[in-house]
């Protein structure tokens, strides 16, 4: 869970009164969120360096609250739009009405293939007359820093570009074009440099120097870069790595432009809402957002932000099934305005109406979750049956569960990553062609969850990813969970598969062995005995390796694991070896080591 940090006295005064630390612990747990830690920077400084570092410093001893928010409520990871939703919930206020004036500025976007291929969306907003201290300034830096590193995913979905408009002249231009021929200084740099030589000089600084080194990966590869300019040809952005000192906002700033590049639009859109939802109460005209006008060369254009508020329709019979409560119509909409959702009651049908910064609701569900929120989950009664009775843990469960002991005594973390994903991390990025065999979404909201997972590699290999510079060398980590495939034989036309995978990262000799031996280990615990095991009893089920053949391994370094079947017939149930480097590469590895796995199919045992 993100967290968020916010000054006990800065909460208490937009709350309009004052919290011991347990009424304001038991707040947050009403709310859905905890606090938890109480601190301050003082505090801080001496635990991770010392008292006296902090004396020196002269750390602010001022009390600071540490909260967990939920991953999905990207509206409370700033002081802003966390009061807003606490005084709502309190009935302090109603839910603020965001209001989009008619755009002044348009964005032309090119269709160039350099740059669809990489991020071809982009959405913007200006918030005018900004009110602005240096405290609203940080706190405006640190809410994209929390948005690139959650929704965002390390910018790697959506990128934020902020830009005082009063220094640079509309309109804009979103193109794409060669690292060569893309000059202009760079935020926190003295002299002008193409993209290529910024790199460059990224890469001699090392990352313990430059913080954005780490996402030059998601381009520099790329022969067009993404970039933005305005009217008089100057550079803004080059996303989604670095702004432009040439537009760089300051406590000054009244007028900001803001730019949102993505990969994902429904992603662009929510991180756009989430911080005019934030910030715009400074604006001259409160909670006023100007719209900006982005057109497409293929003749596409829309208005953003698009204010745009999702509607839920549900009925007071299935809120009250599910929380097992005789909720009248009425009060479901009392509770629900708390969560700032508004309700429309149609006879016996419910139109809940979601605002902008509510982008978590996504099915009626949340719905019935944000009713019993705001009842109170400790208030709700649990229904029992009767006539109850409990039934045995299924083979397969319990036989998973002794895996993941034995595979964890080995050494390996277990690591649990997203069922659904893209077709580019399952197939392009494995190496591996689309056979038909995965379950796809017939109308994914996001480039991300088109398809079932297939494999559980793609998983492991974006953990790395998303861990490297963080976990020290070697690191071992597994996962037990299922893929799903498309099977005509079963009702429903597909079938879950239990599979293990794991995958050890080193810069070491020996990573080969190790999953090698982990594999011995998964077959002895089954009782399965290598074919050429002299000592093996008699009747017991047997294990071989075959030269394996996938291109997601490296060539002669890899080999599939084989059993044999009712029929006595040989067959692939695993395979391990040595990912190849490129493999890496697309999944954004860096890492200065090699990368051995193993992923075999767990059923097998059972």
């Amino acid at each position: 869970m993100p967290n968020v940090d916010v000054l006990r006295e800065e909460i208490f005064k937009r709350l309009g009164r004052t919290f011991t630390k347990d009424e304001f612990e038991e707040l947050c747990f009403d709310f859905g969120i905890e606090l938890d830690d109480v601190t301050s920077d003082f505090i801080k400084i001496s635990k991770e360096i010392s008292e006296e570092e902090a004396i020196k410093r002269n750390e602010s001893k001022a009390v600071i609250y540490t909260i967990d928010i939920p991953a999905n409520r990207y509206d409370l990871l700033g002081l802003e739009g966390l009061s807003q939703g606490l005084n709502i919930f309190l009935g302090n206020c109603k839910p603020h009405k965001f209001t989009r004036t008619k755009p002044k500025h348009r964005m032309r976007v090119t269709t160039n293939p350099g740059k669809d291929e990489l991020r071809p969306h982009v959405v913007c907003a200006v918030l005018r007359g900004m009110k602005m201290d240096q405290k609203i300034y940080d706190r405006l830096i640190e809410l994209q820093e929390k948005l690139h590193f959650n929704i965002c995913r390390q910018r790697k979905f959506v990128a934020i570009g902020t830009h005082d408009l009063d220094k640079i002249q509309p309109d804009f231009l979103y193109d794409a074009r060669s690292p060569k021929d893309i000059k202009f200084q760079a935020l926190k740099q003295d002299k002008t440099m193409t993209a290529e030589g910024l790199f460059k000089h990224y890469r001699q600084l090392g990352k313990a120097q430059c913080s954005v080194l780490k996402y030059c990966p998601i381009i520099e590869d790329s022969p067009l870069y993404p970039v933005i300019y305005d009217k008089r040809g100057e550079v803004l952005s080059l996303p989604p790595i670095i702004n432009s000192e040439y537009s760089k906002i300051s406590v000054d700033t009244k007028n900001i432009f803001i730019e949102c590049t993505a990969t994902d639009l429904n992603k662009a859109n929510i991180v756009l809402h989430t911080i005019v939802a934030g910030f715009s109460e400074y604006c001259e005209t409160p909670y006023q957002v100007e719209g900006v006008e982005v057109i497409y060369d293929n003749g596409e254009s829309y208005i953003t932000p698009t204010m745009e508020e999702q509607e839920f329709k549900c009925t007071r019979e299935y809120i009250n099934k599910k929380l097992g409560t005789d909720f009248s119509a009425k009060k479901i909409a009392e509770l629900l305005s708390k969560m700032a959702l508004q309700t429309q009651i149609k006879g016996s049908d419910l139109i809940v109406k979601a605002p902008i910064t509510r982008s978590d609701l996504m099915h009626p569900v949340d719905v019935v979750e944000d009713t019993a929120i705001a009842f109170g989950f400790n208030n709700l009664k649990r229904p029992y049956p009767q006539d109850m009775t409990f039934g045995a843990q299924q083979p397969l469960n319990m036989l998973s569960d002794q895996i993941r002991e034995h595979v964890a005594q080995c050494g390996f973390t277990e690591v649990l990553t997203f069922v659904l994903m893209s077709k580019k991390q399952s197939y392009s990025n494995c190496n591996l062609q689309d056979k038909g065999y995965a379950v796809e979404l017939s109308a994914s909201k996001t480039k991300i969850s088109e398809m079932c997972r297939v494999n559980l590699l793609p998983g492991m290999l974006e953990t790395l990813s998303k861990n490297q510079g963080v976990v020290s060398l070697p690191i071992q980590i597994f996962e037990l969970g299922d893929v799903v495939l498309m099977d005509k034989d079963t009702d429903v036309g597909a079938r879950n598969e239990r599979r293990l995978c794991a995958a050890v990262c080193t810069n070491k000799a020996g990573g080969l062995e190790l999953v090698h031996g982990l594999l011995e280990r998964v077959m002895q615990i089954n009782q399965v005995y290598f074919l050429h095991d002299e000592s093996a009893p008699e009747g017991k089920r047997k294990y071989s390796l075959g030269k394996g053949q996938c291109p997601t391994f490296l060539p002669g370094l890899q080999a599939e694991v084989l059993m044999q079947d009712e029929g006595g017939k040989w067959v692939q149930v695993g395979q391990f070896g040595i990912v190849a480097p490129a493999v890496l590469k697309k999944f954004g590895v860096m890492l200065q080591a090699m990368v051995y796995a193993l992923e075999i199919n767990v059923e097998v045992f059972v």
